[in-house]
């Protein structure tokens, strides 16, 4: 509910799939429960398909190539450039927009990060994630940098308190696996088995090359922290939230 508002002011992150309805059986949790999420108008009309980044490196069942590898071919490119502008720019510049204007990340592994494709099966740069288990919105960014959305973060369900309830001691830790444990041991580990001719660590390093550059670009200046230090990474993340915050005017 708070991020559905969020995403209303600030649009071009990535996108969630919201979850309306979670349901465990009283006193038979060890029979399991559901979660019914909403789907996007563009994936029931047929206009659209959203796949699980694991589905684009994994080969398909006859043997043959990752769809991934036929994508990059149909775009006579290497599969390394197609990567860099098809996937990985689009998708950092998805998540910069979450993490550093809406005020949350995910945990971003292959499974919940969805890629969507069009009816012709292209890539559209549009990313979409699922199980919100896996997302740390930061409460007070959000209340501060959309006043909008303020009423909705007070108006929040609690047991003890929003710092605890919402894990707002784990938002530090939540910047540092992201990326840094989740992305690389899913998405890039994965882009990295479909390109096994390449050189080991080809697609870490465009990554991480790729991630500096976003983050010149948001701070419109030379980051001064290594985009391949979670610790560091993570600070960077909270210092360009506090440049963003509007601050009290003084008298």
């Amino acid at each position: 509910r708070l991020l559905a508002a969020v995403q209303r002011e600030r649009r071009g992150g990535l996108e969630l799939l919201r979850e309306t309805l979670s349901v465990v059986p009283r006193g038979r949790t060890a029979a399991g429960g559901f979660i019914v999420r909403e789907v996007p108008p563009s994936v029931l009309e047929g206009r659209s398909t959203l796949v699980p980044w694991f589905a684009l490196t994994h080969p398909s069942r006859e043997g043959g190539d990752p769809l991934l590898v036929s994508l990059a071919r149909r775009e006579r490119g290497g599969l390394p450039g197609f990567v860099k502008h098809k996937l990985l720019r689009p998708f950092l510049r998805a998540w910069m927009t979450s993490a550093l204007e809406q005020g949350w990340t995910p945990e971003a592994h292959a499974q919940n990060l969805l890629v969507q494709l069009d009816r012709h099966g292209g890539l559209t740069g549009r990313f979409f994630v699922r199980d919100l288990e896996g997302v740390y919105a930061d409460l007070a960014f959000i209340e501060q940098a959309h006043p909008r959305c303020a009423d909705v973060v007070r108006s929040l369900p609690r047991v003890r308190n929003l710092a605890d309830d919402y894990d707002q001691l784990e938002l530090s830790r939540g910047c540092r696996s992201s990326l840094h444990t989740y992305f690389l041991a899913g998405p890039i580990w994965h882009l990295e088995r479909a390109g096994r001719a390449r050189a080991r660590g080809t697609f870490r390093r465009l990554f991480l090359a790729e991630l500096e550059a976003c983050m010149q670009v948001a701070s419109k200046r030379a980051p001064g922290r290594s985009a391949a230090n979670p610790e560091a990474f993570a600070e960077w993340i909270f210092d360009e939230r506090a440049r963003r915050t509007p601050r009290p005017r003084l008298p």
